[in-house]
């Protein structure tokens, strides 16, 4: 069976599973709305030609009344002297009527040297004021990390400023969230710094972003080593309160970790580690290594943990070793940790898997996401939603899961065309949730009955592409009444002209030099935005209600998904 037969093959089976769903009397169905917003191409196919497109990281932004979805993330879509690969910056404007429409399409964000020139882009806002962060080794080969203001409309609007401090490690994979209480300014982050030395350690950082009558500025406030040792710490960050944040990352001197995964709280204000703690053990005895964390909010100072075990024979050579996904529930208490509670083995894919946390269901009950997309990039990218009942967690694999997009790749192009083939997966997943739809309630709104989305962004091959294209994924959370997952759908790209093939689309280049402030991106407007016709229909499905509209949301996939294999852009 060749890779297109078998995509395809993939594509109804996953038609079949939601046909046999079965007829389900108080729930209408609602299908994930997939934005396409970068194309499958860029760069040789070669090592460090770039796999097109991964790292793809999301937040939101409110200007005059109207809500926007930045996305940053790693393109090798640039020009040959910008190789292999450049941060590019997506806005998309949620229309209440027409839902999502792009506004700024594929900006390139930065045009840096070296061969890792701007890797594990993030982003965050306070809901008005952006700041976005990601490592580069232009400056002597070691990789650095930065931050830099960006507003709604991919626009830089301060220099960017250097937050590690070593130069004699590679100082990157970095993590940025807001402080939402309190000192709404302040942004905690947190970097990887390693050289396979005895200073291999997790820092965080605190950031202040503000509006000086008119002049965005940015500062750094304070910087402390937070998990040590820590080999491969990339952290993971989520705000605790007013003047807390919840830290983890994976502790050990080794890869994968021999310690395990270590959480603290940190004081905001200054970076005083208030605690830490191991909160999940490896027992190398027994082939059982801790690591690669991310994090979800269930309530004051309660969060999910998500933690992916691996049996380590992946070690020192290129066979892929075994991944469990474990969720913790832990309260963070002042100076004590407590397991709340536990599952295990939940969501599709767990290599390289994502949690994030939000309103779900008719109720808007606190559910987590787990986002998986496949490492062999051949399968649907998909997310199960868990349910968090006060006291244990509650998955439902036949209502709560869905298909969340066509195409997926959580590290096959990136291992193939990235500074390391087939040694490591670059491409980690990366969602949120509560975002709301401002078509919700609105006559004739978009997804009126959609209060709420999680965003999924993600990456995947179409057959007949040379490399990962960038999507996007709508997926209903609260709901105004009871719904079942449907197949995915096409949003069509609207709001732009699509650049041609051959078209970089660099007119927003900015020289991103420590004494540049890069302020300079035409039509930083908001309030004229031409809409144009869509390119392409959407596919949708009817929802079940017995045997005939089973087979009849059969076939209409299948279809579908013969379209969606010969579509380019």
């Amino acid at each position: 069976m060749n890779r297109n037969t078998l995509r395809n093959a993939l594509l109804f089976a996953a038609a079949a599973t939601v046909a046999t769903l079965g007829p389900v009397a108080t729930a209408d169905a609602a299908s994930p709305a997939v934005l396409k917003l970068a194309p499958g191409i860029g760069g040789p196919k070669e090592k460090e030609g770039g796999p097109g497109h991964e790292q793809n990281a999301v937040a939101t932004f409110q200007k005059n009344g109207k809500q926007y979805v930045v996305a940053v993330y790693m393109s090798s879509n640039v020009d040959d002297a910008d190789a292999p690969w450049q941060c590019k910056c997506s806005s998309t404007l949620l229309d209440p009527v027409l839902g999502p429409v792009i506004v700024k399409d594929q900006v390139q964000l930065t045009k840096n040297g070296g061969n890792r020139p701007c890797n594990h882009p993030r982003i965050a806002t306070n809901g008005t004021l952006g700041m976005w962060t990601y490592g580069t080794n232009e400056t002597n080969g070691n990789t650095r990390t930065y931050v830099q203001g960006i507003d709604e409309m991919c626009t830089l609007t301060t220099e960017r400023l250097r937050v590690s401090e070593n130069n004699n490690q590679n100082e990157g994979a970095p993590y940025l969230w807001p402080n939402k209480e309190g000192n709404t300014n302040m942004f905690v982050g947190g970097y990887l710094s390693t050289a396979n030395n005895e200073l291999d350690a997790s820092y965080g950082f605190g950031v202040e972003l503000y509006d000086n009558n008119g002049t965005i500025e940015i500062a750094k406030k304070w910087h402390t080593k937070v998990v040590a040792p820590s080999n491969i710490g990339r952290p993971v960050i989520m705000d605790a309160g007013p003047d807390r944040a919840f830290f983890c990352a994976a502790q050990g001197n080794n890869r994968p970790p021999e310690d395990g995964v270590a959480c603290a709280t940190i004081n905001t204000a200054d970076g005083t580690v208030l605690h830490k703690e191991l909160i999940a053990k490896s027992d190398p005895g027994n082939n059982r290594y801790m690591n690669q964390p991310s994090i979800a909010k269930l309530g004051p100072n309660l969060f999910a943990v998500q933690i992916l075990e691996s049996n380590g024979l992946g070690k020192k050579n290129n066979t892929k070793g075994s991944n469990k996904s474990h969720i913790y529930a832990i309260k963070a208490s002042g100076d004590v940790f407590t397991q709340e509670g536990y599952i295990s083995n939940v969501g599709k894919y767990p290599t390289h898997s994502a949690i994030c946390g939000g309103a779900y269901g008719e109720k808007g009950a606190n559910y987590v996401a787990v986002l998986g997309a496949s490492p062999t990039g051949l399968g649907q990218p998909s997310i199960q939603f868990v349910e968090w009942t006060g006291a244990s967690f509650k998955v439902n694999e036949a209502m709560d899961q869905w298909v969340i997009g066509w195409f997926a790749d959580a590290g096959l192009l990136p291992n193939l065309y990235g500074p390391n083939p087939n040694t490591q997966g670059r491409n980690f997943m990366y969602c949120i949730g509560d975002v709301a739809n401002p078509g919700f309630g609105v006559p004739n709104g978009y997804m009126a009955d959609v209060e709420t989305f999680f965003l999924a962004p993600h990456e995947g091959n179409i057959p007949g592409d040379p490399k990962n294209a960038a999507y996007l994924s709508f997926v209903p959370g609260k709901v105004g009444k009871a719904v079942v997952p449907e197949a995915p759908k096409e949003q069509p790209k609207t709001g732009i002209t699509p650049p041609t093939e051959t078209d970089n689309n660099n007119n927003n280049n900015t020289d991103n030099t420590d004494n540049t402030d890069n302020t300079d991106n035409t039509d930083n407007t908001d309030d004229n935005i031409e809409v144009s016709v869509p390119r392409a229909g959407a596919c949708s499905l009817p929802a079940s209600s017995g045997s005939s509209s089973n087979h009849l949301a059969l076939f209409a996939l299948g279809a579908c998904a013969l379209l969606a294999a010969r579509r380019r852009r």
